[in-house]
């Protein structure tokens, strides 16, 4: 999904430059290192479980770096297990010990675990030892609340990593998205949404979204649209034909468009039949 993908740069970026201020003196924990930055991420978790096996002094630091390398790779079930091993079995006082704390967060973002991901994030805002993710962390817990239809408390937290990074662009998009989904559903009544209110606020949410993963009639609709030009340019016909004359309106298309709106609906928590 666009969200996420949004969030693994946005971390990434972060704790990259985090990361590498640590000075690390063994070859093992270098040469790793090394690999994850050139995104060499299953060689890089050789070396990491190397040191990991010698039970050292860098035990922590290396068992986070192994669960960064696997969050990297998409693994985020182990780098979740990785995670929690460096909790019970590492060092509080590592050097890394925000970082683990804030990827963990990430990872349940990641596992579509919403309201875990928010209680973890609400815990990390609330430690005043933790700096380095603060801003970021505002912009997860936004992600996290849409994700589970929450819009005021989305709305909330966008605003506020909006004061911090102004000109944040996907934070604005963000921001129009909830304030036009507020828009549509505090309409009751179906007939009072226009067919332009709808599919404009459709796709806001296809773009942001990109493509469905499910194998259905609505995911083949997304897919076969490749830019977001593609997309108006066939709702500009397709609402044409639909005002010019209604008996010359396919059917099929009519239907399609009232598929993908219950399917999104739904996604709010919101029942459209009802």
């Amino acid at each position: 999904m666009a969200f996420k993908k949004v969030l693994t740069i946005i971390f990434l970026c972060t704790v990259l430059g985090s990361l590498h201020s640590v000075d690390i003196k063994d070859p093992n924990m270098k040469q790793g290192i090394e690999l994850y930055s050139q995104k060499k991420y299953l060689d890089s978790i050789y070396f990491f479980n190397l040191v990991i096996s010698e039970k050292s002094e860098l035990f922590s630091e290396a068992t986070f770096w192994k669960a960064q390398s696997l969050y990297s790779m998409g693994n985020y079930r182990d780098s979740k297990i990785e995670l929690e091993d460096f909790f019970t079995q590492g060092s509080i006082v590592s050097a890394y010990y925000e970082d683990a704390r804030y990827l963990y967060c990430k990872v349940f973002y990641k596992l579509d675990k919403y309201n875990e991901s928010i209680l973890l994030l609400n815990q990390y805002l609330r430690n005043k030892d933790f700096n380095y993710y603060r801003n970021s962390a505002y912009f997860l817990l936004g992600e996290n609340y849409l994700q589970i239809s929450d819009l005021p408390n989305s709305k909330l937290n966008f605003e506020k990593f909006l004061t911090i990074e102004p000109n944040s662009s996907i934070t604005k998009s963000r921001l129009d998205l909830i304030s036009n989904m507020q828009s549509i559903m505090s309409k009751k009544v179906s007939k009072d949404i226009t067919i332009y209110q709808k599919t404009q606020w459709l796709a806001e949410y296809i773009i942001l979204e990109q493509k469905d993963k499910e194998p259905n009639k609505v995911s083949n609709f997304i897919d076969s649209f490749e830019t977001r030009e593609d997309f108006f340019k066939w709702l500009a016909d397709f609402s044409y034909n639909l005002n010019r004359d209604e008996s010359t309106t396919n059917n099929d298309d009519v239907e399609l468009l009232d598929s993908l709106e219950s399917l999104l609906l739904k996604r709010l928590g919101e029942d459209y039949e009802n």
